[in-house]
């Protein structure tokens, strides 16, 4: 369980609350940032012979992340998250949670150096309660849709400027929006706010797994975010 104190973020202090609980009102959005500078030297100190991903001059605490396995337990899962699972045929994502393709644009594109690539791509994504969407990337444009469920906690850092955003996802109201954009390259994690959230994500250009990233492969976005809270490295 995350933990606020008197120098930790409003936002830490959301993340603290209970899975089943209610969205506090007025917290569709808030920011946190900038980040605290971030010792360059260290930052490109990396160890890359290590299998972890991460510089040998980390903080033991971000080493020891990912090494051990995820303290989040997954509790009975709901039924209708299951039956949604069978239903729609969902698999198991790499970055958490349950989703299948639903579409891919027969249009082709050039996107930065890159060959044609498909104009959209769309899936549907479940996650239920103790499952989280881990901090990942991605390099084209991500448009969250809500269709199902309790409200989703999204969070997006753009490591640019050092300045991490909370959003709501859910039915549309004065707690939450029903969607919402992460611009391609900022970094994102998610956790349903109760017993499970069903959204769909459309991608554009068209996901690839070349342009996928998690924090493991990001150490320098690491030490950012544990700079701003070191309770943030619990959804990598």
């Amino acid at each position: 369980m995350l933990s606020a104190s008197a120098s930790s973020p409003s936002l830490v202090a959301t993340l603290n609350d209970d899975a089943n609980g209610p969205t506090p009102k007025g917290a569709k959005d808030a920011t946190v940032g900038p980040a605290r500078n971030v010792t360059t030297a260290a930052m490109k100190n990396h160890d890359r012979s290590s299998q972890t991903g991460v510089p040998a001059t980390e903080p033991s605490r971000i080493r020891a992340r990912h090494d051990q396995p995820s303290r989040f337990a997954i509790p009975s899962m709901h039924p209708r998250a299951e039956e949604l699972i069978r239903t729609l045929h969902l698999e198991p994502h790499i970055e958490g949670g349950h989703y299948r393709r639903i579409y891919e644009s027969r249009s082709r594109v050039a996107y930065g150096d890159q060959a044609a690539r498909a104009v959209a791509t769309s899936i549907y994504f479940l996650l239920a309660a103790g499952e989280l969407s881990r901090w990942h990337r991605v390099d084209a444009d991500e448009l969250w849709h809500y269709y199902e469920g309790q409200p989703l906690e999204l969070l997006r850092f753009d490591p640019v400027e050092g300045v991490l955003t909370r959003h709501v996802l859910g039915p549309a109201s004065r707690e939450s929006d029903p969607v919402f954009v992460v611009p391609a390259g900022m970094w994102q994690a998610a956790r349903p706010l109760g017993a499970y959230t069903l959204a769909g994500c459309t991608v554009a250009p068209g996901y690839e797994y070349r342009g996928f990233a998690l924090l493991d492969q990001a150490p320098e976005v690491a030490r950012q975010l544990d700079a701003l809270d070191a309770a943030l490295l619990d959804l990598g």
